[in-house]
């Protein structure tokens, strides 16, 4: 396995000092499954303070000392390496109460969610994979490491990241897994909703997303009911679009109205970005609205600028409502230097200051002035503008 010069150094100064270390989880993962890694955690039998001892000329940063993690600054990139450890009791269905360190890499692996994030690597040793990890990866599937009832009990944000990963890498869920999964849904209300939050925008944007919303349907309307009820369009039209446009296309059911509303909530509820929410609002607050020819496209991006129109139209494309030359339509007006801010009017404030406008009046005006450029009414030249606001 691929390891940078950074990482093996890292696992070679911690063999000369009598302790071992692997890669461990995602990187290991994605190296069997012929991806290149993010990022590469590491596990030694060497405690905090002996890792301290280890790497004393280097920056280290004591990011969950407690937990035993120390992150490594080698140039400028982190490496965060945590002593092999067993957790205590789980009390919130969330975090152990405590952890004790062993010099066991098994015992280590036996902690953590799923066999596909269970196995260790290192030059030495090779491949450590107690739990059938790589066996797994080989046929696609996500299986708990141990009983699943007891490791969704423990942190019920694993059933999240159970879907994630199905949705994410395209592997089933095995079924004594899913059915534990489906059995303590209800403890995921005890997870942050930023964790759920940041797991559902990686599902959403799954390659396997569609499958995954279609077999356990339960779960996420649980989780985000909001949605309960989603009618999902074809397949391969779901998959097309990005992850923002799907998570919208759930929350739109018949009559339109509610659905920026429900977004509104949902989104506030789940504590994501205020221009996410802003954005989400915008475009299904205007479903009603018809795309459909260059008209239409042009008002659309005066009203909504240029990316959430985008978003806008591919919205529509999926529910059905529009066709996809009308990207091809945006594309071209964009191209041509279409107007479609105040500031691309060949006009402005000034020019109606000039004329006796005041305050507010000139705003207003100038929206118009947009409005009448979009809808085409009206050409985009001083002349033609001014002789329009002198009819007025």
């Amino acid at each position: 396995m691929y390891l940078p010069k950074n990482a093996e150094f890292i696992i070679n100064s911690l063999k000369v000092h009598g302790y071992d270390a692997y890669a461990v989880g995602g990187c290991v993962r994605d190296h069997l499954l012929g991806k290149t890694a993010g990022d590469y955690d590491l596990t030694t039998s060497a405690t905090p303070e002996q890792m301290k001892a280890v790497f004393s000329d280097c920056y280290l940063i004591e990011t969950g000392i407690k937990h035993g993690t120390l992150t490594l600054l080698l140039d400028s990139v982190p490496y965060e390496i945590t002593t092999y450890r067993i957790d205590g009791k789980y009390n919130d269905s969330r975090h152990p109460e405590y952890v004790s360190f062993t010099r066991n890499i098994t015992e280590d692996l036996a902690r953590r969610d799923f066999t596909v994030n269970a196995i260790a690597y290192n030059p030495h040793t090779g491949f450590v994979d107690p739990f059938g990890g790589m066996k797994d990866i080989e046929i696609g599937v996500i299986r708990t490491v141990g009983d699943p009832t007891v490791r969704f009990t423990e942190d019920a944000l694993r059933i999240m990241r159970a879907l994630r990963f199905s949705a994410v890498l395209g592997f089933r869920i095995e079924e004594n897994t899913a059915m534990a999964m489906r059995e303590k849904k209800n403890l995921i209300s005890k997870v942050s909703r930023e964790r759920i939050y940041a797991e559902w925008k990686k599902l959403i944007s799954g390659k396997d997303s569609y499958r995954v919303l279609s077999e356990y349907r339960n779960i996420i309307e649980y989780i985000i009911p909001w949605i309960s009820g989603y009618k999902l369009p074809d397949e391969s039209v779901f998959l097309s679009a990005d992850g923002d446009v799907r998570e919208l296309s759930l929350f739109v059911t018949e009559p339109y109205g509610e659905a920026s509303l429900r977004f509104a909530e949902a989104m506030r509820y789940l504590k994501t970005d205020s221009a996410h929410i802003e954005t989400g609002i915008s475009i299904l607050a205007r479903l009603s609205c018809p795309v459909s020819d260059r008209i239409s496209v042009h008002v659309l991006l005066a009203d909504l600028k240029e990316k959430t129109t985008e978003k806008f139209i591919k919205l529509k494309i999926l529910l059905g409502d529009a066709k996809e030359n009308c990207l091809d339509i945006l594309k071209g007006l964009l191209e041509e230097g279409a107007c479609y801010k105040i500031s691309d009017l060949k006009i402005d404030g000034n020019d109606l200051l000039a004329l006796g406008y005041k305050g507010r009046k000139i705003g207003e005006t100038l929206e118009r002035l947009l409005l009448s450029v979009s809808e085409e009414k009206i050409e985009n030249e001083r002349e033609s503008l001014l002789t329009a606001i002198t009819k007025k």
